[in-house]
C-alpha cells in the first residue's frame, strides 16, 4: 500500500510539472506571437528575422535544456548556420537570397531541433531523413493547430472559476447580440448629425480596427503554430519512427574489375589525348596564348558549357564507381583506384579549363548574376572534387556527411560574398581599363551596390537623369523608420546617397557651403 501512495503521489508531482511547463510553453509561445506582430507587422525585414530566430530559439533551449544532446556537433553546427543566414537579413539586401534563405532556414530549424532532441532514427545524411522530417513537421503542426485555442479558453475558464462560468457566457451573448446593434445606431446618428459623424471619423481612424483584428489574427496564426509544434515534442511517443526493419534488403550489384579498368582506361586514354592537343592554348589562354583566328572572347565563348558537362559526367562516373565499385584483388584494386584517380586529375584540369574560358568571357563582355553564380559553382564543385580524390585512397572519409558540410557552408559563404557590390566593383573596374559598363544593369542591383555606383557617378556622370533616379531611391529607404527593420545596407545607401546629394549640390551652387556657414 505505501508504494502504491509513493507511485501515486509520485505521479502527480509529475502531472503538476507538466502542467507548469505546458503553461511555461503557452506562454512563451504567446510572447513570441506577440513578438512576431510587433517585428513584422507593416515593417520591411531587417533585423527583426535574426531577434525573432533568436527568441524561438530562447524558448526551444529554455523548455528541453534537458533533453537536448549536448553532444551532437552537427545540431549545434546547423544552429550556427541557422544563425549566420539570419544575419544576412539585416546585413545585406539582395533580394534573391532574401527569398532563397527562408526556405533555406526553416529547414535548418526543423533539422537541428530533431536531431538535438532526437526525434527521428533516420541518419542525417540520409535521405529518408529528409522524408521523415517533412512529414513529422506535418503531422506536428496539423494534428496541434488548435491546442493554443484550448489551451487559452481553459486558462480563462480556470481563471473565472466554476461560479463564474454561465455570468461569463451570459456576458459573452450580450456583446455578440449588443455590438452589431451599437455599429448600427452609430452609423444612422452619424449621417443625421455632422459633428458627431466628424468626431467618429476620428475615433475609427485612431482605433484602425481593420489592422487591430488583422494583428490578433495574425498573433494566434504564429503562436498557435509555435506552440503546437514544440508541444509534441513533449509528448514524443505520439509520433514514433515506422519500423524499418521490416522493408526487403537489396543486395548492391558489384561491377566487375576487368570490366571497370577497361573502361577507365579507354576514358583516360580519351583525356590524355585532350590535353595533349590542347595544352599549348588551354593553360596558355592565361598569358592569351591562343591559335591564330582565336580571340579571347570567342576562345571564352566556345566549349565553356561542354566543359562544365564533361566534368559533371565524370563527377557522376566516380560516384557510379563508389557505390558499385568491385571487389577485387589488392593489384586490381590499386590500378582501379589508379585510373580513377587520374580521371578525378582530369576532371580538375577541365574545371579549370571552364574557369579560364569563364575568366576571359567576364573580361570581354563584363560581370553579372549568373555568371559570378557560375564561378562560385566551379568552386564548389572544385572543392567536392578534392574530397573526392581524398575519398579514393582513404575510404575511412565520409563522403555524404563531409558534402552536406561543405554545400552548407558553401551556401553561407555565398550569402555573405556580397555578389552585388563584387559585380559593382568588377564591372567599375572593367570601365576604366576599357571604358565600356552597362548602366541599365548596374542599375538593376540591390542596395549592397549603392556605395560603389554612388562613387563611381560622383567622378563620372554618364547617365543624364541619375540625379532623379538616386532622389526617387533615396525617398523610398527614408520611408522604413522602425527600429526592427534596421538594415545595413539599406544604411550605407542613404549615407551614400546623401553624400551624393551633397556634392551635387555643391557643384550646382559652389558657394551655397560658405553663405550657410555665414547664416550660422
Amino acid at each position: 500500500m505505501e508504494e502504491m501512495d509513493k507511485l501515486q503521489s509520485n505521479n502527480s508531482e509529475t502531472v503538476k510539472k507538466s502542467k507548469n511547463i505546458d503553461s511555461l510553453l503557452y506562454l512563451g509561445s504567446s510572447i513570441i506571437g506577440l513578438w512576431f506582430v510587433y517585428l513584422f507587422y507593416n515593417n520591411l525585414v531587417g533585423i527583426s528575422f535574426l531577434l525573432f530566430i533568436v527568441s524561438f530559439y530562447v524558448l526551444f533551449f529554455i523548455r528541453f535544456r534537458q533533453r537536448i544532446l549536448i553532444k551532437s556537433l552537427f545540431s549545434w553546427f546547423l544552429f550556427i548556420s541557422t544563425i549566420a543566414l539570419s544575419c544576412t537579413y539585416f546585413i545585406f539586401s539582395n533580394t534573391l537570397f532574401f527569398v532563397l534563405n527562408f526556405p533555406v532556414i526553416l529547414f535548418l530549424i526543423l533539422s537541428q531541433n530533431f536531431i538535438a532532441l532526437k526525434a527521428i532514427k533516420a541518419p542525417w545524411d540520409h535521405l529518408l531523413f529528409i522524408k521523415k522530417l517533412f512529414i513529422n513537421f506535418i503531422e506536428r503542426i496539423l494534428l496541434n493547430l488548435f491546442l493554443f485555442f484550448q489551451q487559452t479558453f481553459s486558462s480563462i475558464i480556470t481563471f473565472s472559476g466554476n461560479k463564474n462560468i454561465n455570468t461569463i457566457r451570459k456576458v459573452l451573448i450580450g456583446l455578440l447580440i449588443s455590438i452589431p446593434m451599437i455599429f448600427i445606431v452609430i452609423a444612422l446618428l452619424a449621417f443625421a448629425d455632422d459633428v458627431f459623424r466628424h468626431y467618429m471619423n476620428n475615433l475609427l481612424q485612431s482605433i484602425q480596427l481593420a489592422d487591430f483584428i488583422k494583428q490578433v489574427i495574425l498573433f494566434f496564426i504564429i503562436a498557435s503554430v509555435v506552440y503546437g509544434y514544440l508541444w509534441s515534442f513533449l509528448n514524443i511517443n505520439n509520433f514514433n519512427d515506422h519500423d524499418q526493419s521490416s522493408r526487403p534488403s537489396f543486395k548492391i550489384k558489384r561491377m566487375d574489375p576487368v570490366i571497370s579498368m577497361t573502361f577507365l582506361v579507354l576514358f583516360n586514354m580519351v583525356y590524355i589525348g585532350f590535353f595533349l592537343v590542347q595544352y599549348a592554348y588551354m593553360f596558355g589562354a592565361i598569358h592569351y596564348v591562343l591559335p591564330e583566328g582565336f580571340s579571347p572572347a570567342e576562345y571564352a565563348r566556345k566549349g565553356f558549357s561542354e566543359m562544365l558537362i564533361i566534368a559533371l559526367i565524370n563527377f557522376a562516373i566516380y560516384f557510379i564507381y563508389i557505390k558499385f565499385k568491385a571487389i577485387s584483388s589488392k593489384t586490381y584494386a590499386f590500378f582501379i583506384n589508379m585510373f580513377i584517380t587520374i580521371l578525378v586529375l582530369s576532371t580538375l584540369a577541365i574545371l579549370f579549363s571552364a574557369h579560364l574560358r569563364l575568366t576571359l568571357y567576364e573580361a570581354a563582355f563584363g560581370y553579372t548574376y549568373l555568371r559570378i553564380l557560375t564561378h562560385s559553382f566551379m568552386f564548389f564543385l572544385f572543392a567536392l572534387i578534392l574530397v573526392a580524390l581524398i575519398k579514393i585512397w582513404i575510404h575511412q572519409v565520409p563522403l555524404k556527411k563531409t558534402y552536406i558540410v561543405i554545400s552548407l557552408i558553401a551556401f553561407i559563404s555565398i550569402n555573405y560574398m556580397n555578389i552585388d557590390r563584387l559585380i559593382a566593383v568588377n564591372n567599375i573596374q572593367r570601365y576604366y581599363e576599357i571604358g565600356e559598363i552597362d548602366e541599365h544593369y548596374l542599375h538593376q542591383l540591390s542596395l549592397d551596390s549603392y556605395p560603389n555606383l554612388v562613387d563611381f557617378y560622383m567622378d563620372h556622370h554618364t547617365s543624364p537623369n541619375i540625379y532623379q533616379k538616386f532622389n526617387q531611391k533615396y525617398k523610398i529607404l527614408t520611408k522604413a523608420d522602425h527600429w526592427a527593420s534596421f538594415n545595413i545596407s539599406r544604411r550605407n545607401a542613404i549615407e551614400a546617397l546623401e553624400k551624393f546629394f551633397q556634392i551635387e549640390q555643391l557643384r550646382l551652387n559652389p558657394f551655397s557651403d560658405e553663405i550657410h556657414k555665414m547664416e550660422f
